[in-house]
């Protein structure tokens, strides 16, 4: 009877110690940063996925993560730089509201890897007002879910620790939304600044026809000099009457040459009367 309950006793100890040897055995995990953040509607935000091996060195990776997609929209995955990578090789896949990412050592590589570092980045977008939950999927025992694996023996194995996976919430504010169009007010006022210097302009532009007018006056003006010249006429035919007083010389002359040939034909009638008498 001793016996059947030391050895009991054995068999309970040896399974409390295989589970927490296995508890820390198993332990690796995947993290969301940030773990909260709250963003404006329309605004895009980056949640990074992260891994910590727990001192194990896996070949591969995949994480699972759920999301709300008709409150959240995926903008865009991106996959780290070539400085920034845990792994080698980078996989991605989206399905309704459903993102795998993962990520594998080399082909032929005997190692796996060891320690923390960056397996992507989600780009998020903010659809409508309200509070998101953002989790991996992860069922202990599951590799259809989340997983991180390593090879023991012949077979790979699941070593992820579903406990210790976070998850983050996201609060996509309607405010955001209502304070964006504070900028498009102000633009809508720069146009209607923008009329105000044109119309000043515009008189301006209408006083310059005006002007025309005023040159047309110009020509009204050159009439002036057109009457100018009446003036002078007007004062040029006094030497103009000069000239008349020497061009009627010749005709006083011709009347004084007239009366000579009368004369002369007087004084020939004259004499022939007196020569007719004394010759009869």
């Amino acid at each position: 009877m001793q016996l059947h309950a030391r050895y009991t006793l054995f068999i309970v100890v040896a399974t409390i110690f295989l589970l927490g040897f296995s508890s820390s055995a198993y332990a690796a995990y995947f993290t969301l940063e940030p773990s909260s953040k709250t963003v404006r509607k329309g605004e895009q935000f980056d949640v990074n996925v992260k891994i910590n091996t727990e001192g194990e060195a896996p070949k591969t990776v995949e994480a699972v993560i759920l999301y709300d997609e008709s409150q959240l929209r995926i903008a865009s995955i991106k996959e780290p730089s070539d400085s920034e990578k845990f792994f080698p090789l980078f996989f991605k896949k989206i399905m309704n509201n459903k993102v795998n990412m993962g990520a594998s050592i080399n082909p032929g590589a005997a190692d796996g890897k060891s320690g923390e570092g960056l397996i992507g980045t989600i780009v998020f977008e903010g659809v409508l007002e309200s509070s998101n939950v953002v989790n991996f999927l992860c069922q202990p025992g599951d590799t259809r879910d989340s997983n991180i694996n390593v090879k023991k023996g012949a077979r790979p194995t699941d070593i992820i620790e579903c406990s210790k996976l976070n998850e983050a919430t996201f609060i996509v504010s309607g405010v955001g939304g209502s304070a964006t169009p504070t900028p498009r007010p102000t633009g809508d006022i720069i146009p209607t600044r923008i009329p105000s210097p044109r119309s000043s302009i515009t008189p301006t532009g209408r006083i310059t026809p005006s002007i025309t007018p005023t040159r047309t006056i110009t020509p009204s003006i050159t009439i002036t000099p057109s009457i100018a010249p009446v003036a002078t006429a007007s004062a040029t035919p006094s030497p103009v009457s000069i000239s008349p007083t020497p061009s009627g010389l010749p005709a006083t002359g011709i009347l004084r040459t007239t009366g000579t040939a009368i004369g002369v034909g007087i004084l020939l009638v004259v004499i022939s009367i007196i020569v007719k008498v004394l010759i009869l």
